[in-house]
């Protein structure tokens, strides 16, 4: 394998090593589902195509997930 082709591949694992690291750092202070989130709309788009109304109701669903969920952007699917 060329060197240029190497470095493009552990770069890829870096970039999706740090993604997950850094969702679980988003949504570290749930550890389990919260009872009750606020109103407010603040959507997150998540990897299963539905929009979240706001963080609270996003890392529910995440913890829900058993943390395979991801955020794809902090918008409306």
């Amino acid at each position: 394998m060329k060197p240029a082709s190497v470095l493009l591949l552990l770069a890829l694992a870096l970039c999706c090593i740090t993604a997950t690291d850094a969702q679980r750092e988003y949504c570290r202070s749930f550890r389990v589902p919260r009872p009750m989130c606020s109103m407010e709309y603040m959507p997150h788009c998540g990897s299963d195509g539905q929009t979240y109304a706001n963080k609270c109701m996003f890392c529910n669903a995440f913890v829900r997930s058993r943390r395979t969920l991801r955020l794809r952007a902090l918008a409306a699917c």
